[in-house]
């Protein structure tokens, strides 16, 4: 897992940070506004020109390809779609990856 984060190019690596830094608050799920909306934050700090957040939607597919994250499409009927995005790793990989991406994006 470490070396599939490491190997990433930056713009995916900041959209795990910006996952990674919600999940200690929200145990359950992650929308994919509030993921932009860190994301964003992330990339100020970084001087990394946001991506669009349909783009960022995109990543965060790839992610869960990877099997780094789990993201559900959730029809919200005439509000539209958003994913809901669930971490699927231990307290401790998410830990080792958070400071691995703090190595690499920092």
């Amino acid at each position: 897992m470490l070396e599939i984060i490491s190997t990433q190019p930056k713009q995916s690596q900041a959209v795990m940070h910006a996952i990674l830094s919600i999940a200690p608050d929200n145990n359950k799920k992650i929308e994919t506004g509030n993921a932009y909306e860190k994301y964003k934050e992330v990339c100020g700090q970084l001087c990394l020109p946001p991506l669009t957040q349909r783009r960022v939607s995109d990543l965060i597919g790839e992610l869960d390809m990877l099997g780094l994250i789990n993201a559900k499409v959730i029809s919200k009927g005439r509000y539209g779609r958003t994913r809901e995005i669930y971490l699927s790793l231990p307290k401790d990989l998410q830990e080792k990856i958070t400071s691995k991406l703090k190595e690499d994006l920092y």
